[in-house]
């Protein structure tokens, strides 16, 4: 009886804890798959030796068993949780799904130092509803990484700030274009995929890219300058100068906390890592309306932080003990038919109700929009 109450016992708790590291479900009618791409990188000045980098791919894919592991395979305790834990709910490398007509397509940009896969949830939810989902990781995992853009941000000092701030706009510049490079190689892939997958599936006409943090920036950029992209989301991410002259043209829905804008003390304090992070934020306010007041919507969400716009607070059972003041499975829901009715709506001109200031909103987000503009 000892001996049956403990296997009881173990098996509880190993359901337990695979619970607590389930990924939500997809909403979409169709199954997901997944792949991985390999690209080259030409040399760089300053760097010498060319390399490569990975791009991940979720896409609308034919029924199977199979779930991919979470990760893009970081060493370390992280990689082995990503592993043994966490399952998505992607098929590796399964066939693509039959359909009449072509699939819209998505990039996704990962933060600065963030990886490719850590908005899983959102990159699975979309290629459910028709999408493929192309996504970018940081520079640093690069094979080698490009060092001369792959520092990590500092506000520590005056000079710490402004050399960030350079950093930052040379990093912008560098990931928009790699960002149209993906879409050719996509492109490439749409007249001939050896592995016959995207053959004449990809809708090229009907192109959209999201980030995260930087990537936010990222996909502003990459838009202005290039007019294949049509539409820009950005999941809560300082704009360096990816808004900077710009006259509209670019649909752009900025999703985003209730975090008051920084007052005196912020901007007056000692300790400078506080003091330039509150400068840059209330610059990159005005930056952020000026953007927005030539076409797009904004949505801020009570009781989002940071990370709740990616899939971190989805896997990591310790966050549901911290302070949040939002469910992280509601706050998922949210940004994920946020950013579905946003590309429906943009990219294949499918109406949606949750994009109507005003209507069946809840309590606790607010969405303004203003209409969008010609130029770019």
């Amino acid at each position: 009886m000892a001996t049956a109450a403990l296997a009881f016992a173990l098996t509880l708790g190993a359901l337990a804890v695979r619970a607590a590291f389930l990924l939500p479900s997809p909403t979409g009618p169709l199954p997901v798959g997944v792949t991985t791409l390999t690209l080259g990188r030409a040399s760089e000045p300053g760097d010498g030796t060319p390399g490569r980098f990975d791009v991940q791919v979720w896409y609308p894919g034919g029924p199977s068993t199979d779930r991919a592991p979470y990760g893009s395979g970081s060493p370390g305790l992280r990689a082995w949780v990503y592993r043994c834990l966490v399952r998505t709910h992607a098929a590796r490398n399964v066939a693509a799904a039959q359909a009449r007509a072509r699939w819209p397509v998505l990039l996704y940009v990962a933060s600065w130092g963030g990886e490719r896969t850590d908005n899983t949830v959102l990159a699975e939810d979309l290629a459910s509803h028709g999408f493929v989902v192309a996504a970018l990781g940081d520079l640093q995992f690069d094979r080698p990484p490009l060092k001369r853009l792959a520092g990590p941000p500092d506000l520590g000092s005056e000079r710490a700030y402004r050399a960030t701030l350079l950093l930052g706009n040379a990093k912008l510049r560098y990931v928009a274009a790699r960002a149209s490079a993906v879409l050719d190689h996509l492109t490439a892939l749409d007249r001939g995929d050896p592995a016959g997958r995207f053959t004449h599936r990809l809708d090229l006409g009907r192109v959209g890219i999201l980030g995260f943090s930087f990537g936010g920036a990222v996909a502003l950029k990459t838009c202005r300058r290039d007019p294949r992209f049509k539409a820009a989301m950005n999941l809560d991410g300082w704009l360096f100068d990816a808004g900077s002259g710009y006259r509209g043209g670019v649909p752009y829905f900025l999703v985003t906390d209730d975090a008051a804008g920084p007052e005196g003390p912020s901007l007056t304090a000692a300790d400078p890592a506080r003091r330039y992070a509150a400068q840059f934020t209330r610059s990159d306010d005005v930056q952020q309306h000026a953007v927005l007041r030539h076409g797009g919507y904004y949505l801020r969400i009570v009781g989002a932080d940071h990370y709740g716009f990616t899939d971190v607070p989805l896997y990591a059972p310790l966050y549901h003990f911290g302070k949040h003041r939002v469910d992280p499975e509601r706050l998922s829901r949210t940004i994920r038919a946020y950013a579905v009715a946003f590309f429906e709506r943009v990219l294949t001109g499918t109406p949606s109700a949750l994009l109507v200031p005003g209507e069946k909103k809840h309590n606790l987000m607010t969405l303004a929009s203003w209409p969008f503009g010609s130029s770019r």
